[in-house]
C-alpha cells in the first residue's frame, strides 16, 4: 500500500510532500475532462473524481473552473513549446 492510500485509508490527509505528485495528477485529471468533455461540460466535481481528491483540494489551489483551465492550458503550452523548441535545434 502507498504512502497516499495508507494516509487515505485512515482518514488522515496526505502528506506534504505528496503535494506535487497530487498536483500533477489533478492537472493530469483536469486536462483529460477538459479535452473529453468540453470547458463547459467539465465539472470540479468529474476533476476530482478523476484525480482523486477532493473539490476542497482543489479550491484549496484554484479560486474556480477558470483558473485551473489556464493553468492547464499553461502546463500544455509549455511541454508543446519545449518540444516544439526542441526540434527547431541546429
Amino acid at each position: 500500500m502507498t504512502q497516499r492510500t495508507a494516509a487515505a485509508s485512515k482518514g488522515k490527509r496526505p502528506k506534504q510532500a505528496e503535494a506535487p505528485e497530487r498536483l500533477d495528477r489533478l492537472l493530469e485529471a483536469a486536462a483529460q475532462v477538459f479535452l473529453e468533455a468540453g470547458y463547459n461540460r467539465a465539472s470540479i466535481e468529474a476533476i476530482a473524481r478523476a484525480a482523486r481528491v477532493s473539490k476542497k483540494t482543489i479550491y484549496a489551489r484554484f479560486k474556480d473552473k477558470a483558473e485551473l483551465f489556464n493553468v492547464v492550458w499553461g502546463a500544455i503550452s509549455v511541454r508543446l513549446f519545449g518540444e516544439f523548441h526542441y526540434h527547431l535545434r541546429p
